[in-house]
This record gives C-alpha cells, sequence and structure tokens, in this order.
C-alpha cells in the first residue's frame, strides 16, 4: 500500500537541493520558498522552509506565502514528488491540500 501524501519535513527538502551546484537535483521547483511540515521549535506559529534559489533554509510565520509540494514514499521506498503548485498558499492551507491529495486516488 502506498504512503499518504503530505508535507515533506525540511531535511527532506534540503535533500533534493544541490548544495554544489546551487540547484534542485530534481525538476519542478521554482526558485522560490517551500514549506516543511517542520514546526519551528521556539515558536510553534513558524515553520522551516528551504529556499530552492539557493538552498538557505529558515523560519517563516505559517500565516506567510510559500510554495508547496508534497511528498510521500514510492513502492520502490525512495521518495515521490507531486508537482509544483502555481500558487503560494499558507502552513495551513499546505497541509491540507497534501491531505486531499490522498482523497482524489
Amino acid at each position: 500500500m502506498k504512503s499518504k501524501w503530505r508535507l515533506p519535513t525540511v531535511n527532506e527538502l534540503q535533500g533534493v537541493f544541490d548544495y554544489e551546484d546551487s540547484k534542485p537535483k530534481i525538476d519542478g521547483f521554482a526558485s522560490d520558498y517551500y514549506w516543511s511540515s517542520t514546526t519551528y521549535e521556539g515558536y510553534t506559529g513558524y515553520a522551516w522552509y528551504v529556499d530552492f534559489y539557493n538552498g538557505y533554509q529558515s523560519n517563516y510565520d505559517k500565516d506567510g506565502s510559500c510554495y508547496v509540494r508534497c511528498v510521500r514514499e514510492g513502492d520502490d521506498g525512495g521518495l515521490k514528488w507531486s508537482k509544483s503548485l502555481e500558487n503560494k498558499m499558507t502552513w495551513d492551507e499546505a497541509s491540507e491540500h497534501c491531505k486531499r491529495m490522498n482523497d482524489e486516488r
């Protein structure tokens, strides 16, 4: 059985950025901020993001807007990434979007 779609962790997002070549290892990422599922420990109203322009990571207010790509484990054990949405959204909207993808099978 396939795993469910979800927001990626900050480590999973960092794992698809090639820091030597300063670009994503897979296609489909805009050169902009992408939400992770990782909440900032210092303040739960913030979550970590990764900037796919330079690989920089930081935390941001969950009411702010970032891009989103959902992730799940593939049949081969690797990660399968959804397409990037054209519009940015809040962290709550991004989380809900990934959950709704599970209902679209």
